[in-house]
């Protein structure tokens, strides 16, 4: 009887893809490392893959390097490194505005408004919405209506951290 030994000593092929991920509610953003494995592989299997950094905060907007680790079976690891994108969250939608509406006096009673809402990142328009032939109800703010304009922007909006977000009436 031949007793034959295999010892593996190639490591595995590290292959890189890059990535790109959005910074969530939370302020962070986490990838795995399925996300930068562009198709490793090795003789005899991966045993496990990992990445390293993989939890990115709004201080890491932009590129970043990361490195994919892929270790097989036997322990041979290899590395290569990627680009993770890390982007600012994006506001796609606003809810409705909920506006009251009241006259200063009675000479005003009948008197119908249009009503533009403007909604502004850093001092920059990014969404608005209108409400036309809006009566004002009857004299004196205690008898106020409420009305409500749907917002609506053209195309979504990247917010980041220090960004401001103000809103207009008029």
């Amino acid at each position: 009887t031949t007793t034959v030994t295999v010892v593996d000593d190639q490591p595995p092929v590290a292959v890189c893809k890059n990535a790109s991920v959005t910074i969530g509610a939370g302020g962070t953003a986490t990838i795995t490392a399925a996300d930068v494995d562009g198709g490793s592989t090795d003789n005899c299997g991966i045993a496990s893959r990992s990445v390293s950094p993989s939890t990115f905060t709004v201080a890491d907007l932009g590129a970043n390097n990361v490195t994919l680790t892929v270790t097989d079976a036997s322990g041979n690891s290899s590395q290569c490194q990627a680009l993770v994108s890390v982007n600012c969250p994006v506001l796609t939608a606003l809810g409705p505005a909920n506006v009251w509406i009241g006259l200063k006096n009675s000479d005003d009673v009948g008197t119908k408004f249009d009503l533009l809402a403007e909604v502004f990142k850093n001092g920059t328009l990014v969404g608005t919405g209108e409400l036309d032939g809006v009566p004002g109800g009857s004299s004196g703010f205690n008898n106020a209506v409420l009305r409500t304009i749907n917002l609506a922007f053209p195309s979504a909006v990247n917010i980041c951290a220090g960004d401001t977000l103000s809103f207009r009436l008029s």
